[in-house]
């Protein structure tokens, strides 16, 4: 069981996205972002480009970017914890998080990153990203 102190903010829009296909998914995305994101001290949000590239090579569907990114945090030693529907994914290490948005009816997909250092946010980051059309956001 995870314990939030709500101090009403369940009641306000931010909490409920129509993504969640399940309860059990709209508890783990909340513990996950609440609890394990919000105890590292970096963060940065990314999501897929909507501009044309004007280099070729760019993986630009939100599909194959989340099979790159998966593939790559795996090999920097990232776990998938706390499996869920296909609509999130929680990769988690010492000292960095992964959280993954993923709503493939849309295509739309967005990805957390976590750390406790800035170097290892740019690192991290920098590897994930490379070859894909993932831009801060």
């Amino acid at each position: 069981m995870v314990r939030f102190p709500s101090d009403g903010e369940f009641s306000r829009g931010p909490y409920f996205y129509p993504l969640d296909p399940s309860l059990k998914d709209f508890l783990l995305s909340l513990a996950f972002s609440e609890k394990r994101m919000a105890a590292l001290e970096q963060e940065r949000v990314f999501t897929c480009s909507t501009r044309k590239s004007q280099t070729g090579g760019l993986i630009t569907a939100p599909a194959e970017i989340l099979r790159v990114v998966e593939e790559r945090a795996r090999q920097l030693g990232f776990e998938r914890v706390a499996p869920s529907s296909t609509a999130y994914r929680f990769h988690d290490q010492s000292d960095a998080a992964i959280y993954i948005r993923f709503d493939e009816a849309d295509g739309n997909l967005a990805m957390t990153l976590g750390t406790r250092k800035a170097r290892d946010l740019e690192r991290i980051a920098d590897i994930l990203c490379n070859g894909t059309s993932l831009v801060v956001t």
